[in-house]
């Protein structure tokens, strides 16, 4: 067991930090996740790979966090109510150059949803049946975080010096 936690960690780590983006509480669902993983491993019939399991496991933790009132209470930090204040969010922090800046500035749904469709590969139907909400939802939450991406990276484009710009091709 304590080699399948040494092995998958990391990831879940990842996973669990992108979805939530609060490191502390990544640190949390991850632990939750492997108590759930050895109670389940019995159960774990290999219809999908060892690492899928684990990674569903630990989106459905992320998720059920997110349910609950609670958790929107204590959140650390406010989500942006539009692009300027992502922007601004992520050069406070000084780190405008990163995707995982501009990932962060997102609201959670959004985030979680670029996360899984871009990043982990699932459908809009599983992210919609994972979620509780359909699957035009999915599509539009999609959609919303890549525009708001991409302003986010145009505005960034714009405010950096001439100098330092890629030259076009």
């Amino acid at each position: 067991m304590s080699e399948i936690c040494r092995r998958f960690a990391p990831a879940v780590l990842t996973l669990c930090f992108r979805i939530t983006g609060d490191r502390s509480l990544a640190d949390d669902l991850t632990q939750e996740t492997f108590v759930e993983v050895i109670r389940g491993l019995q159960h774990f019939r290999a219809e999908s790979s060892l690492a899928t399991w684990i990674r569903h496991i630990a989106v459905s933790r992320c998720l059920m966090h997110r349910r609950q009132a609670w958790s929107r209470r204590v959140s650390a930090l406010p989500e942006p109510t539009d692009v300027a204040d992502a922007t601004n969010l992520a050069a406070s922090h000084a780190v405008e150059h990163d995707l995982a800046a501009a990932l962060q500035a997102l609201p959670e749904v959004q985030r979680t949803v670029v996360w899984l469709h871009d990043v982990e590969g699932w459908t809009h139907k599983e992210i919609a049946a994972a979620t509780g909400r359909s699957v035009s939802f999915s599509k539009s939450s999609l959609s919303r975080a890549r525009a708001a991406l991409r302003a986010w990276h145009e505005q960034i484009e714009e405010s950096s010096p001439r100098a330092l710009r890629p030259v076009a091709s």
